[in-house]
């Protein structure tokens, strides 16, 4: 008989000793940097500049505690989207936090209440994009049996969020949002504004993440989209065969991704807003993180952590 394309007892088995040693590290950086985070909330000032720079934070962590269950279960694949989506968070956090933080900000603002309004207009059939999207609804295979619920009060709503850009502190950035909009003729991500990156991969190489995008981001990428048959695919001697699921392999490179991340944001927030706690920090990676982390990465090819 051949070997069970997944057996979770034998994957969990087999990978006792990176999970033991590794996931009570990870564990403990997310818990740090919550604490990190309710610490920069408290302290935080500005409009915009917060939401903009603490709430992808927050968004990262949430992220790489997901993939931490993951990896704990030995899906290491399953965890690499866990992975893509905290390093998209923290660009966007990193973006924001290294200068004209309160016009990035909001921007980041702006973005997201023109994504809440778009969302409120597909959900409402009274509006050209409500309409369309009921159409595309009906003429699906599974769709057409739902029946869309429309709000009452979306159009009180829409009238709130449209209100919410026109506030002083957000009129510009609202005011750019609408400019570039209207010559790319899409939904902009708030940090091509003012003639920011056009997408992930330029942002990637603004921050100087270059690397870590064309190594790691683009293969997440490719699984996140269903293209990477070459990594589903294995021999036995001569013989093709399918790869196993929960492997084992990139277990150990999870972790140490997911650590990185997590490194990188705890630091971007502590340097903004709270720089007095770095060395203790860093301290405190010193003694509860490094030993684990330098394990799992080999100690020279470790991704590049800044520690002073």
């Amino acid at each position: 008989m051949s070997d069970p394309i997944l057996d979770r007892d034998a994957s969990l088995a087999l990978s006792t000793e990176v999970r033991s040693a590794a996931r009570p590290v990870l564990r403990e950086l997310v818990d740090y940097g919550l604490a990190v985070f309710e610490r920069c909330g408290a302290t935080a000032e500005g409009h915009d500049t917060p939401l903009g720079i603490l709430f992808p934070f927050l968004h990262t962590l949430e992220m790489i505690d997901g993939a931490e269950v993951l990896l704990n279960s030995a899906a290491a694949v399953p965890a690499t989207l866990m992975l893509r989506a905290a390093f998209e968070a923290l660009l966007s956090m990193l973006w924001v936090a290294k200068e004209d933080s309160e016009r990035r900000g909001a921007a980041y603002v702006v973005a997201d209440v023109y994504r809440r309004i778009a969302m409120s207009e597909r959900y409402d059939p009274s509006t050209q994009r409500g309409k369309q999207f009921e159409a595309a609804v009906q003429a699906d295979d599974l769709g057409h049996a739902f029946k869309l619920a429309n709000s009452p009060d979306s159009q009180r709503d829409r009238a709130e969020l449209f209100a919410v850009v026109k506030q002083p502190h957000l009129a510009a950035a609202a005011s750019e949002y609408e400019r570039v909009r209207g010559l790319k003729d899409r939904v902009p991500p708030f940090y091509s504004l003012w003639d920011g990156p056009r997408d992930v991969e330029q942002l990637a190489r603004r921050l100087g993440k270059s690397a870590y995008y064309e190594v790691l981001y683009r293969p997440w990428s490719g699984t996140a989209h269903a293209v990477d048959l070459a990594r589903q695919l294995t021999h036995v001697g001569e013989t093709p065969a399918v790869r196993r699921l929960r492997s084992g392999d990139g277990l150990t490179e999870g972790y140490s991704h997911a650590i990185a991340i997590a490194l990188w944001a705890i630091e971007a927030a502590l340097t903004k807003y709270r720089p007095d706690e770095l060395r203790g920090f860093w301290t405190w990676y010193l003694n509860r993180v490094s030993p684990t982390y330098v394990r799992l990465t080999g100690g020279p090819n470790a991704p590049p952590i800044s520690v002073p």
